[in-house]
């Protein structure tokens, strides 16, 4: 997917020369500590205990990423066996190489886990993310190309739809502007001005994060994801936060970024995309050019 961009904030793009001014420092560091919570499955008692701790570090010194991830399963032994009728539930290792502490019965508790380390050393992914945020900042409050999202037969599709459903707001293309013609311009304003962080934690089952950048003058800058409440959401948003001072940028290329450095927390913007597309061709009768060597997983 080409590069596109999109700044959003105050109507004047000078809300973003603070943001412009820590990035011309350089990244020192980034950093970021989450949790998940899984959705309990059958019956539970009151030791049910069941979290993915996730903690992950880059650093442009040596330009070495970290990752230390634990995962904890706690419950009654009766609950998990049925008064041990039957093994407690299998667990499928979240990375291959884990060090697992299989079931255990400690006094009428049962524990259950894994635990995983990562170092790799050289991790160029975020070795232009400075310049790529102080770029988006020059820029100031612009909306994305559609034309890097979207084949032109996705579009001529887009126009149809929006005409078919004209007075009512229908959920693949309320995230839109048309002209008077009905062709799709741009993003809608309204629908970006929908992305908030509360919606966020709830989405992803994410119980804490903090996610946090510190350049070479030991400056911090918070991050926060901004979702949508679309049930296809096109792209995320990440706010940065330093004070009473915020800006917020939404970008393609920033984001696939930070989905490789924290997974669980930004979503991946090519499957976003996909998955949009997925949702348009199933409203379609004919096919769309991209799916039929594409597959959407």
């Amino acid at each position: 997917m080409s590069a596109h961009n999109l700044f959003s904030g105050d109507v004047d793009p000078n809300n973003s020369t603070w943001l412009y001014d820590f990035f011309s420092k350089g990244v020192h560091a980034v950093y970021a500590e989450y949790s998940i919570v899984p959705v309990p499955e059958g019956k539970i008692s009151d030791q049910y205990y069941k979290q993915y701790s996730y903690s992950a570090s880059y650093s442009s010194t040596d330009k070495k990423y970290e990752l230390r991830f634990l995962y904890e399963y706690r419950d009654d032994w009766n609950v998990l066996t049925r008064n041990g009728a039957q093994q407690p539930p299998k667990q499928n290792t979240v990375y291959s190489s884990s060090k697992v502490q299989p079931w255990t019965n400690s006094n009428g508790l049962g524990v259950y886990t894994e635990k995983f380390e990562r170092q790799i050393p050289n991790w160029l992914v975020f070795e232009g993310l400075d310049s790529l945020i102080m770029i988006q900042c020059k820029l100031g409050n612009l909306r994305p190309s559609l034309s890097g999202i979207f084949f032109q037969d996705e579009l001529k599709y887009l126009k149809k739809l929006n005409k078919e459903n004209e007075g009512s707001q229908d959920v693949l293309t309320a995230a839109f502007e048309f002209d008077p013609q009905g062709n799709v311009t741009e993003i809608s304003k309204s629908y970006l001005d929908g992305y908030n962080s509360k919606r966020t934690n709830q989405a992803k089952n994410i119980q804490d994060y903090t996610l946090s950048i510190r350049n070479k003058d030991e400056a911090l800058v918070f991050v926060e994801i901004l979702t949508n409440g679309a049930k296809y959401p096109l792209i995320e948003g990440l706010k940065f936060k330093s004070g009473d001072k915020t800006s917020v940028i939404f970008n393609f290329d920033l984001n696939r970024l930070f989905h490789k450095f924290v997974p669980e927390l930004v979503a991946d913007p090519e499957k976003l995309i996909l998955e949009y597309i997925a949702a348009l061709q199933s409203v379609s009768s004919k096919p769309f050019t991209r799916l039929e060597s594409t597959a959407v997983k």
